[in-house]
């Protein structure tokens, strides 16, 4: 369980890892700047997702779309990638774990540990 932290209707990251969302197939995470932290998974999962073909954006996530997203996901050194099944009670996507954050959590993996 973790806390997205959210700041003017905006999700912005998690209390301990960098927040990822995808919608319409396209990962979206906030930009860097002073209200993230510049996390080296974070620029991890997102050099991941481009070299699979993923489209990526680095924008601020308004809330109502993070809950209309088809999948949530945070990113950390510890833990690489890890799914939200819900936000608040609203099951995120089909509620079951994303395929987008299986696959960079196994790109990590190889990326970092070989």
């Amino acid at each position: 369980m973790d806390a997205i932290l959210t700041r003017d209707g905006v999700a912005w990251e998690g209390t301990k890892a960098n927040l990822f969302c995808v919608i319409g197939g396209v990962v979206r995470t906030a930009p860097n700047g002073p209200r993230i932290l510049p996390g080296v998974t974070r620029a991890a999962a997102l050099e991941a997702a481009r070299r699979q073909g993923m489209p990526v954006e680095e924008r601020p996530v308004p809330i109502e779309e993070l809950l209309a997203a088809d999948e949530v996901f945070l990113a950390s050194t510890t833990l690489w990638t890890y799914s939200l099944v819900s936000v608040d009670g609203k099951k995120i996507g089909d509620g079951k774990p994303g395929r987008v954050a299986r696959l960079l959590k196994e790109e990590l993996k190889l990326e970092f540990t070989g």
